[in-house]
């Protein structure tokens, strides 16, 4: 088992620039993809105005017997989340592209 000294990383993504920086290596092409991913769910986010799931309760559990209700629940998506969430994946696209320019 190694023991933690001098040249020891922690991770295998962190490289060590000096004794005061650590460099985290990251992909560009994983962050667009993640932006683009992003701005496919705040323009959904737009499209749905809200979320709808189906919800199901025990009513009745007597041994072999069981009832179950069954009830439709909604929540309201606001579009203000929609906006944020497209503008956090264009910034990311847009760092991406810039990162790959350099």
């Amino acid at each position: 088992m190694a023991t933690p000294g001098v040249g020891w990383i922690p991770y295998p993504d962190v490289r060590e620039k000096d004794a005061r920086t650590i460099d985290i290596t990251s992909d560009s092409s994983d962050m667009r993809i993640f932006g683009i991913t992003l701005i496919v769910i705040g323009i959904l986010a737009f499209a749905l105005p809200y979320f709808t799931f189906t919800k199901r309760e025990k009513v009745l559990d007597i041994g072999p017997i069981e009832a179950v209700t069954e009830s439709k629940e909604s929540i309201p998506v606001s579009p203000i989340v929609g906006i944020v969430i497209v503008a956090a994946g264009a910034i990311l696209v847009a760092s991406s592209v810039v990162k790959d320019r350099k």
